[in-house]
């Protein structure tokens, strides 16, 4: 927890009855600061080590709310801290009633992390707040404290000069999540992220009594595989889909120490919750069994589609698309600048011995921009609008002739930027969004791109509670 004076809080994570954070660091921004606090952990000061998070806090909070008790610093919400981290500047300043708290925290037991500050940032009570200020500083500093140094109060201890890594590897505090042995790795290329961190993978802890529930997901545009390490165990993991709205077994971890290393799989831009659920059952780990059930494709879906737009936006009534293509690269205006829906149709056969040649099928759409409907012989399977692009059809399937619909829906620029080159009264659409009507202006790419196939699940591990997340394509 970083905390500090007169800032409020920007990012503080929600705080909910019964469940805590299991951040280690709570964080206090500085009494000088603009209002506009820091959100890139990457440019946090000082520097917040890898696999692990903080909140922040501000005097408020820290005065009226937070306390010491067995298990560290805590709010009443319920989140928890292992380390009170001070502002990091050149001339700190605090005032005395922030030291009075913080000297009542590090007498109770709280590790206090930052420099001395230099002086009260007020001057009420002057000249007596000086003297307040100077003899709590003392108290919790030392009488010169020089650039490092560790000073025991009561129960506690006020750490500075001192990289906060340094401090939990001295404690036996491993990172909460650790990420090694990442395909492909961080040096290969992937976009800058937002927040600066050179990682595609992003994570948050929360804990909800003895279960732990931790998000990760990937914020690339590429496919990434990763042994996750988790500070965790004693209890198995699960993998919860809220995109799939499932929950299954991860069998495939190893526990060291008090962590459990798990092997995870993501495609593109997919994220999951990975939990050790309090009333789980001790389980054996396991290794070589596999998180994510292998799909092998049964067929591919190639050769021409029908295509329907609506007229009533520009788009032909009926196209046969002899490959899948996006709609920006076709020769028709109507179809070049289309928003809305257009319904893809295929007749497809599949042999008797395919149909049974897997516990449970699948329909990879391959790339959809932007949103897909699947129907399978009148059967609705759904909506899918992220990667994997796929829904399981093994209770629409059928041996023989199979009738496939798909529902694909873009967005609204194409059509914005198609009324553009248009004089007014052949437009369809009316905006005051002056930039989706300049020239040049090159429309997004549309529609279902494929490839779509045919998938069996062959090694299906806890198949009855959950689809697959299948390994992903390099």
């Amino acid at each position: 927890m970083r905390g500090g004076e007169e800032q409020q809080p920007f990012g503080q994570k929600p705080c909910q009855t019964e469940s805590r954070s299991d951040t280690q660091l709570d964080q206090a921004p500085g009494p000088l600061a603009t209002g506009l606090a820091q959100f890139a952990r990457a440019h946090e000061t000082p520097p917040l080590p890898a696999g692990f998070d903080c909140d922040t806090i501000n005097a408020e909070a820290l005065l009226n709310r937070l306390s010491m008790s067995e298990g560290g610093l805590r709010l009443p919400d319920g989140m928890s801290y292992s380390y009170l981290v001070l502002p990091h500047r050149k001339r700190p300043a605090m005032s005395p009633p922030v030291l009075r708290k913080l000297s009542s925290l590090a007498r109770q037991g709280a590790t206090i992390v930052g420099p001395a500050p230099q002086h009260a940032p007020r001057l009420s009570n002057w000249p007596a707040c000086d003297g307040e200020f100077r003899v709590l500083a003392r108290e919790l500093w030392g009488e010169n404290p020089g650039q490092a140094g560790e000073n025991k109060v009561g129960r506690g201890r006020v750490i500075w000069g001192r990289p906060l890594d340094e401090i939990a590897r001295a404690d036996g505090l491993p990172p909460d999540v650790e990420f090694r042995g990442m395909n492909p790795s961080p040096a290969s290329g992937f976009a800058p992220r937002f927040d600066g961190v050179k990682s595609p993978l992003d994570w948050i802890h929360r804990r909800d009594g003895r279960t732990d529930l931790y998000f990760v997901a990937n914020l690339s545009r590429r496919a990434v595989s990763v042994r996750a390490i988790f500070r965790a165990a004693g209890r198995p993991p699960e993998l919860w889909d809220a995109v799939a709205g499932e929950r299954r077994a991860l069998p495939e971890f190893t526990v060291e120490g008090a962590r459990t290393i798990i092997p995870l799989d993501f495609v593109p831009k997919q994220s999951f919750f990975v939990v050790f659920h309090a009333g789980a059952g001790a389980k054996a780990p396991r290794t070589g069994t596999g998180n994510f059930p292998e799909l092998e494709t049964q067929s591919r879906l190639d050769g021409p589609w029908e295509v329907s737009f609506d007229p009533a936006w520009g788009g032909p009534a009926r196209v046969t698309f002899g490959t899948l293509e996006d709609w920006t690269r076709r020769p028709e205006e109507g179809i070049r600048y289309y928003s809305g829906t257009a319904t893809y149709r295929k007749t497809f056969e599949l042999l008797p011995a395919a149909a049974g040649s897997a516990p449970r099928m699948f329909l990879d759409l391959g790339r959809v921009r932007n949103l897909a409907r699947i129907r399978l012989n009148g059967k609705n399977l759904g909506v899918v609008w992220t990667a994997p692009w796929r829904v399981q059809i093994t209770g629409a399937l059928k041996p023989g002739a199979n009738q496939l619909a798909v529902e694909v829906v873009n967005l609204w620029p194409n059509r914005l930027m198609g009324d553009a080159k248009l004089p007014p009264e052949q437009r369809r659409t009316r905006t005051n969004v002056q930039k989706l009507q300049q020239p040049g202006l090159a429309p997004l790419e549309s529609g279902l791109l494929g490839p779509v196939t045919i998938e069996g699940l062959m090694n299906a591990a806890d198949s009855s509670r959950s689809s697959p997340s299948a390994r992903p394509r390099s």
